[in-house]
């Protein structure tokens, strides 16, 4: 029996509960071209926002005389640490602001966050288009929310013209008023659609996904991501792209190291680690960069941009025996990882260690911006040995991995 991808494409809601069921005859169900007996199914839940989020990260701040700081006392309901924000009733234009990000101009960006304000106040949410020197150019995009004491979640849409950076501001405006309100869950991506913000007792901005030895072993395995960096090279940050162990002292990882100015693949057992560092990196924010890291039971590499060093290998033998779940995009467990700080167009993972060949031919193909994004199918298409066992998708939809039936 041979299912088309089209008879499995399942689309779930992440704020519904939904049974998905496949029924075989036959000996096997696989893909049209994938006649090994293998089931694929979805099992990933990504932490808090799904999409690109331009404000991750950014600091926010007080706007006319209001002030901010970071509250818990919403945390069952703001999915996390939310921002308290008292106005004083003084004057116009109270609130909060959201440090500026980096966007192309010409182009449609959605901004959303949860709120929750007293009954009958009136806030105004503005998205301002600013120049590269971020000076105000004019507001893209506002909106009136009147609040009636519950959480809400707010949404602003618009096009930027000239300007390469966006801000997001939430104020009172002209209508001075003298309240306590909260704001957290704050989001925005391209285009005209505010993808559902999912509230966790999780860190938001990383993946989560279920293992088994079958996708890759302490001893083995090879990770490949693509991401949008939302920091500079020269930034000091540690961000982490992949992760996987209890501890610090045992665990796998591939990180960003400020200090070299490279991707790292790291791994550690009862608290003797080996990393392998990739050539160093020069990219801005915005740009698009494609990282591999490798482990072998006797050593570790990583490459970037499908540059051939994975043949440059560190010795280390320091194998973890592996449980629970993996983390795309970070965790703060593991080796003292930081979130990535940027947006992951894919995250793919396979149980052999990859070769140089197979890592260019994946750049090529699917490591660029405007490239397709890859599925198990189309890796094993161009990099066979390494034998793709799971592909996520950043935006949340796309899933993909290979369970042995």
């Amino acid at each position: 029996m041979v299912l088309s991808p089209s008879q499995r494409l399942v689309l779930l809601d992440p704020r519904a509960t939904r049974r998905v069921s496949l029924t075989r005859s036959g000996g096997y169900i696989a893909d049209d071209n994938d006649s090994s007996g293998l089931l694929h199914l979805p099992g990933a839940t990504w932490i808090g926002p799904a999409v690109s989020n331009l404000w991750a990260g950014k600091a926010r701040s007080a706007a006319g005389g209001s002030t901010v700081t970071q509250d818990s006392a919403e945390y069952p309901i703001l999915a996390g640490v939310s921002d308290k924000v008292v106005t004083p009733g003084s004057g116009a234009n109270e609130g909060i602001t959201i440090a500026s990000a980096d966007v192309s101009a010409a182009t449609t960006y959605t901004a959303s966050a949860i709120v929750k304000a007293p009954v009958g106040a009136t806030l105004y949410v503005l998205l301002d288009e600013r120049t590269a020197g971020d000076v105000f150019i004019g507001s893209i995009a506002n909106a009136n929310l009147l609040t009636d004491g519950a959480v809400q979640r707010i949404t602003v849409t618009g096009a930027t013209t000239t300007g390469v950076k966006l801000r997001l501001r939430i104020l009172t405006l002209t209508n001075p008023q003298a309240i306590t309100f909260y704001a957290a869950g704050w989001m925005s991506e391209t285009g005209a659609v505010a993808n559902p913000y999912t509230a966790t007792s999780r860190s938001a901005g990383r993946g989560q996904m279920p293992w088994d030895a079958g996708l890759y072993t302490g001893a083995m395995g090879s990770v490949a991501v693509l991401f949008r960096a939302g920091y500079a090279s020269t930034a000091a940050i540690n961000p982490t792209l992949f992760a996987h162990g209890p501890d610090n002292n045992n665990g796998l990882r591939f990180d960003y190291r400020d200090a070299t100015d490279s991707f790292t693949m790291r791994r550690a057992n009862a608290g003797s680690s080996g990393e392998k560092a990739s050539s160093a990196s020069s990219h801005a924010v915005g740009d698009y960069v494609f990282v591999v890291g490798v482990w072998t039971p006797t050593g570790l590499a990583s490459s970037r941009n499908g540059e051939a060093t994975l043949n440059t290998v560190t010795a280390d033998t320091n194998i973890p025996t592996l449980s629970g779940s993996a983390d795309l995009g970070g965790n703060a467990n593991v080796f003292s990882g930081r979130e990535l700080t940027g947006d992951a167009a894919w995250v793919a993972l396979f149980r052999y260690p990859m070769v140089n060949s197979e890592a260019a031919a994946i750049y090529n193909a699917f490591g660029q911006s405007g490239r397709p994004k890859p599925t198990i199918r189309s890796l094993d298409q161009v990099a066979r040995g390494a034998h793709a066992t799971a592909v996520f998708d950043g935006r949340g939809q796309v899933f993909d991995r290979r369970i042995a039936s």
